[in-house]
């Protein structure tokens, strides 16, 4: 494994209960500048998905969060992309369970024009790129078969996917699985216009096969912030400023040979400033600030 230098930052999450996509028009959908995305309440509840929080965000278009017990999304309507996830990584839920073999249009997207199929990606060129990783919720069926909801992927540079991307991944689970941390990950996905490869044309947007549907876009960055704390109770109070924070922004690119990804560190608030989501809100407002403000830099642990 990768050695990762911690830098822990926190996401407090909000459980919404999972509903269907008409149930939610009214209240979460949001239309035009500044869709109507709830600002974060916490849970009370250690290894919530949102307990750092749920990112308020101006979103332009229609958008829906949906909770699932492996991941919380904000999922937009408009470019079938999900642009946050967030979840907890705990030891009780690593494993070694068999890969489900194709991915599934997610039960809480009832509407057929927002609802994307595994084939909906075939012939893209670009990999079916998780945000949850399947492997952060592999030692529980149920949880490792959400992961696979198409809410939870996008076109992402396979290059990046099968590299940098998941050598991230693979080190903060290290941590939780070796180490005694556990971990809250918040990821997603800005803008439009990725590379299938370092020859090709910038693309940004793929065509389902069905004419009649909206085109699944391409996006342009992946970005991921890990909060990881030493195994225990009390999550939320045990964040300090000795806490650190892992941001990383990836454009959805080649990486060139030799890079790593601690090369793509950046602060929360640079991401902040790309993404226009407002991040660990439900930390107190001074805290938030400097641990925000940290580029870390990751050294062996």
């Amino acid at each position: 494994m990768r050695k990762l230098f911690l830098i822990l930052s926190i996401i407090l999450v909000l459980s919404i209960p999972s509903c269907d996509l008409g149930s939610l028009v009214d209240g979460i959908i949001g239309e035009g500048d500044g869709g109507d995305i709830p600002t974060a309440v916490p849970s009370p509840d250690d290894d919530s998905n949102m307990l750092l929080g749920i990112p308020s965000q101006a979103v332009s278009g229609k958008s829906v969060i949906i909770e699932h017990d492996a991941f919380t999304v904000l999922y937009s309507l408009d470019d079938l992309v999900p642009v946050w996830v967030s979840w907890h990584v705990g030891k009780d839920e690593l494993g070694n369970l068999p890969r489900p073999e194709r991915f599934s249009p997610d039960p809480d997207i009832t509407d057929e024009r927002y609802s994307v199929s595994h084939d909906d990606f075939t012939s893209s060129g670009f990999d079916r790129g998780h945000i949850c990783p399947n492997a952060d919720k592999n030692g529980v069926e149920t949880l490792q078969d959400e992961t696979f909801y198409t809410t939870n992927i996008a076109m992402q540079n396979g290059n990046l996917n099968q590299g940098e991307w998941k050598y991230l991944e693979e080190d903060v689970r290290g941590l939780v699985e070796e180490d005694g941390y556990e971990a809250y990950v918040i990821a997603g996905t800005y803008g439009k216009g990725g590379f299938v490869d370092a020859d090709s044309d910038i693309k940004y947007e793929y065509d389902r096969k069905d004419d009649e549907v909206a085109p699944i876009a391409v996006p342009a960055y992946f970005w991921k912030v890990a909060v990881i704390i030493k195994d225990g109770d009390g999550d939320i109070s045990r964040i300090d400023d000795e806490t650190d924070v892992v941001a990383v922004w990836f454009p959805n690119a080649d990486v060139p040979e030799g890079s790593d990804w601690t090369d793509y560190v950046k602060s929360v608030d640079y991401i902040e400033s790309q993404t226009g989501l407002d991040l660990l809100s439900s930390l107190p407002d001074d805290l938030e600030t400097r641990i925000e403000r940290s580029e870390y830099i990751p050294q062996a642990v």
